[in-house]
């Protein structure tokens, strides 16, 4: 992500993106499109996918690696 290119949806990509209150986020797709996500799952697929550990820790970094790592954690997906 970041690199400007669309994220795969099933929506012919995102054109916008909401967080709502609750946390959800809700997606608007070149489609026309609106789907609704919840963070979980999401994070969850986050956390199966990146590396955490191969990230140095004596960098600027350190405190995010250690939130995530602790919220990968909370989600049962130990990495």
């Amino acid at each position: 992500m970041g690199d400007g290119k669309p994220i795969a949806t099933g929506q012919d990509g995102v054109n916008s993106l909401i967080e709502l209150k609750n946390g959800e986020l809700i997606s608007g797709g070149r489609d026309g499109s609106l789907r609704r996500w919840t963070p979980a799952p999401i994070a969850r697929a986050a956390c199966r996918q990146i590396d955490l550990a191969s990230i140095p820790t004596d960098t600027v970094l350190a405190p995010v690696v250690e939130a995530a790592q602790a919220t990968c954690r909370e989600l049962g997906v130990r990495k």
